[in-house]
């Protein structure tokens, strides 16, 4: 599901998604990543990233449970550090 050159045009981002530790587990995270989800959608997002470190297992988890492509990040600038992975969601 590799976006093509005119897709990547239509990439959205989504940088920092966090729960705070007292409301772990209780599904606030697939609730905001949903939400986001919708709205990139909404405003004509084909594709949406985000790069998370390979030991968060649970944001691991939840890119993978809504289809996300993950790829393990080649290493480059600190931003795309090679402990992250890229998880791309067709929207």
């Amino acid at each position: 599901m590799k976006p093509n050159v005119a897709d990547d045009l239509r990439m959205g981002y989504a940088s920092i998604l966090a729960t705070s530790i007292t409301h772990r587990r209780r599904g606030v995270a697939r609730a905001l990543k949903l939400a986001v989800m919708q709205e990139a959608r909404r405003r004509g997002y084909r594709f949406l990233e985000s790069r998370v470190h390979e030991d968060n297992q649970a944001m691991l988890g939840l890119n993978r449970s809504l289809a996300a492509d993950m790829r393990r990040l080649p290493p480059g600038p600190e931003w795309s550090a090679p402990d992250h992975i890229s998880c791309v969601i067709k929207l």
